[in-house]
């Protein structure tokens, strides 16, 4: 779809130089977006995110205004640095960045009833991902290291929670448009639509673009006890995306996975004796290796009826 421009030959130094230059922009408004969000947080909330954010985190019951700083500053931050990269990005190597990161291109709708399904399908895989990852050990030379992480992602699971929790339809709301909305939008632009094109720019392969960008989209959560659900969440983003040529196919899944989480949560709270709903639950081993072939089939039948779709268009 996508050409290397004719002034490189040589597609792996062209890949890793631009790659390098895309996490520098990352790294870059990682840094705007950090500084003017503490700037306007501080203007109309009146609090000081650097020097109060752990406070916050363990006594957000204490301090609701400092949660709503927080997630804004989150929203703020997740469009500093991927939405802004990317674009920039896409207009530098490509020149037309709603054509690179397919904004506008058609696709069918199925293929939008299909992401629902395959997200759908992919929770009780993900659940089983979840159990093993958080099962794996580091040898007994790195338990230190092991230890640090895992208290690491203790306290990135305790910022989830304050940023899902809500008591009201309007606190849950507006959960889903910090939690699920925006991030779906944002990442989804910055990793299908802008990393994994620019991957299959240069390697004319969709599989080397899919699985390289979920190893990225996992990784750059910085949750090594996740990294196994987020990267099949990723496979499955991306492969939809390949084979719908639509970027709003994705966020459309990614959405639905981030808001069944939302709710999930928000049920949770008020019937804390429904179990599937626990974190603890787990799935009979049938149901994930059922739901797993289903997702195979499914994004099988996706390449296909993308093959298809090709094969008319060149013939009419």
């Amino acid at each position: 779809m996508f050409k290397i421009p004719t002034f490189s030959s040589h597609p792996i130094l062209f890949f890793l130089w631009n790659f390098l230059i895309l996490t520098g922009m990352v790294i870059t408004f990682y840094v705007i977006g950090g500084v003017l969000g503490i700037a306007i947080t501080k203007t109309f909330f009146g609090i000081d995110l650097q020097s109060s954010f752990n406070e916050i985190i363990y006594n957000s019951k204490a301090n609701p205004q400092g949660v709503m700083a927080l997630k804004l500053n989150q929203a703020l931050i997740s469009m500093a640095i991927f939405v802004v990269p990317a674009f920039l990005f896409c207009k530098a190597i490509y020149q037309n960045p709603v054509h690179f990161l397919q904004l506008q291109s058609p696709t069918k709708i199925y293929n939008y009833l299909l992401i629902i399904l395959l997200i759908i399908l992919a929770i009780p895989v993900s659940s089983w991902l979840m159990q093993l990852n958080q099962n794996l050990h580091f040898p007994e030379n790195y338990q230190d290291f092991e230890t640090f992480l895992r208290g690491d992602e203790a306290f990135a699971k305790l910022q989830m929670e304050i940023f899902v929790n809500a008591n009201t339809i309007p606190q849950l709301l507006f959960n889903i448009l910090i939690v699920a909305v925006i991030p779906a939008i944002t990442e989804e632009i910055f990793f299908r639509a802008c990393l994994q094109n620019f991957v299959k720019m240069c390697f004319y392969n969709v599989h080397v673009s899919v699985i390289f960008t979920a190893i990225i989209f996992s990784a750059i959560h910085g949750d090594y006890f996740g990294f196994l659900p987020r990267f099949m969440f990723g496979l499955v983003l991306g492969y939809s995306f390949a084979y719908s040529g639509n970027i709003w196919v994705s966020i459309v899944g990614h959405f639905l996975n981030n808001c069944i989480t939302i709710v999930a949560y928000f049920i949770a709270q008020k019937n804390p004796e429904i179990a599937f709903l626990k974190d603890d639950y787990s799935f009979p081993i049938i149901i994930p290796i059922i739901t797993g072939f289903g997702i195979v089939a499914i994004l099988f039948a996706m390449s296909k009826l993308k093959l298809k779709q090709i094969f008319i268009n060149n013939t009419k």
